[in-house]
């Protein structure tokens, strides 16, 4: 496996089967990739890129595949020198279902999906990775909360060792998840604000374990802010003023 980044953690191409003719200067060649994981998330299994190296600059350019359920484009480049600048852009789409994992929260699986990643630094300087990941899709199941929701948006930024999810939500009839946070190796926090119809919200309480919840529109829904954060046991809740593992209230996996 070839990765930028400590365990893969920015991108990993899984199974790498390389055909080259060169030297370290200039060459030509293609490659086929079982796998293509950015942001330890799977994008795409089974993918042809092109290469094309001269002046010691590899580019990568992934070959379509238009009869693909899961379409992938994307080009990239890393210049052979001892940091290996490199830099990439990165898009996705999927009209079949397929699984997502944001940092704290459970595995979704998302019927259809779109994802779009502009990635760039030095491979051996992880502090140098900069990332921009925007992702949208429709048809959304958080299979540990036994929660459906009818679309997602989200927009996440990696500088400077923190990812951080500015903006992500899950949007249903009966029930929403919107929220925002970060994460780097060590630590993480964040807030999720759980919304429901009135019709929704005794269950949530009795699952949840919570007394009450706020009104937003008398009559009509109710929300919980939830702040949850990292410590070396894991993830952690703050729920009606109780501090409490976050798998406990079915959001988190881990």
């Amino acid at each position: 496996m070839f990765s930028i980044g400590q365990m893969g953690e920015l991108m990993a191409l899984d199974d790498l089967d390389l055909v080259f003719a060169g030297s370290d200067e200039a060459g030509s060649g293609n490659a086929r990739l079982a796998a293509l994981k950015v942001l330890k998330q799977t994008m795409e299994t089974d993918i042809g890129v092109e290469l094309q190296l001269a002046a010691r600059i590899l580019n990568l350019k992934v070959i379509e595949e238009p009869e693909k359920p899961m379409q992938l484009t994307g080009n990239g480049r890393i210049s052979i020198n001892p940091a290996l600048p490199f830099e990439a852009t990165v898009g996705y789409r999927s009209t079949e279902s397929s699984c997502f994992r944001f940092p704290a929260l459970e595995e979704l699986e998302i019927a259809q999906n779109q994802t779009f990643v502009q990635c760039a630094g030095f491979a051996r300087v992880p502090m140098s990775w900069r990332a921009l990941v925007r992702s949208g899709g429709e048809g959304l199941v958080m299979k540990g909360a036994g929660l459906e929701f009818d679309r997602y948006g989200a927009a996440m930024v990696l500088q400077n060792g923190v990812f951080q999810v500015p903006d992500f939500r899950l949007l249903g009839d009966q029930a929403s998840l919107l929220g925002n946070g970060w994460v780097n190796r060590e630590s993480g926090s964040g807030v999720i604000r759980l919304v429901v119809s009135s019709a929704a919200a005794e269950w949530v309480k009795a699952r949840l374990g919570v007394e009450r919840m706020d009104s937003l529109d008398p009559g009509n829904r109710q929300f919980l802010d939830v702040d949850f954060w990292r410590n070396p046991t894991g993830w952690m809740a703050d729920l009606d003023g109780r501090t409490v593992p976050l798998s406990e209230i079915g959001l988190s996996g881990r």
